[in-house]
């Protein structure tokens, strides 16, 4: 039994409990996983709760006999086709919209970085005037 800083065990018992449960059930689904033919080279990080593959290599594809290619088989795959040429357009539309974006931004870009140079040359005129000024050296176009 676990107890407190205050020496009361009140509360505890049910997290005791709760940890042995859980304790138990990692030691199941570790019995089970040892029980399926994993690769060995296979992290256990990449094993899901069923003991499947989460990450890695997609399944391989395993060709279905003509006898099973019905109707429903062809509709499946004229509806799957469809949809995977849809993705293909929709991402096609995406990064041109993207690479569209991207050149206005660069031509964007490129005008600011031109006024910044306007501005600071400006500026360093700005500020020589100043300095002269301070230091009495200036002599204004009008005062000739």
């Amino acid at each position: 039994m676990f107890f407190s800083s205050n020496g009361s065990s009140k509360g505890n018992e049910s997290q005791y409990s709760s940890q042995q449960t859980l304790d138990q059930s990692l030691n199941l689904s570790q019995s089970s996983l040892d029980d399926q033919d994993c690769d060995d080279d296979l992290d256990s990080s990449m094993l899901g709760e069923n003991g499947k593959r989460i990450l890695g290599h997609r399944n391989q594809k395993r060709p279905i006999p003509n006898e099973q290619k019905d109707g429903k088989y062809f509709e499946r795959r004229r509806r799957n086709n469809l949809a995977a040429k849809k993705s293909r357009d929709a991402r096609k539309t995406r990064e041109d919209q993207l690479a569209m974006r991207v050149a206005h931004l660069e031509k964007e870009n490129a005008i600011f970085r031109a006024q910044v140079a306007i501005y600071r040359e400006e500026m360093s005129v700005l500020q020589l005037i100043l300095c002269q000024k301070a230091n009495g050296n200036f002599k204004s176009e009008t005062n000739g």
